[in-house]
């Protein structure tokens, strides 16, 4: 499986920003009528490789996006995720999802 500029955004609710100058910032384009990106980048440009039988390991401190990539690459994970992820040079989908969860099912019994 491969993965490559793998990023993933969550939508800001309008007005949390604990700045105040974001705040009044947002509260102004507001008024004036002008689109904002109301998005925060959890993840961005993630690129890696995980072979047959590898064991993945990911570490970082909390809150780093450990498990949002994990999701992510487990096909658990869709909206807001851009980025390429291929497994043996196809691109993954839900289908391809079921397919290797059946068959590595079948490897276990």
């Amino acid at each position: 499986m491969q993965f490559a500029d793998v990023e993933f955004k969550v939508k800001v609710p309008q007005g949390s920003s604990s700045n105040p100058v974001k705040a009044v910032v947002s509260k102004v384009a507001s008024q004036l009528n002008i689109e904002q990106d109301n998005y925060k980048k959890i993840l961005k440009g993630i690129t890696g490789s995980i072979g047959p039988g590898e064991i993945l390991a990911l570490m970082g401190p909390s809150g780093s996006g450990k498990t949002t990539l994990l999701k992510i690459i487990g096909g658990r994970l869709h909206e807001n995720v851009t980025g390429t992820i291929t497994c043996n040079d196809i691109p993954y989908n839900p289908a391809l999802k079921r397919r290797y969860t059946l068959l590595n099912r079948l490897k276990q019994d």
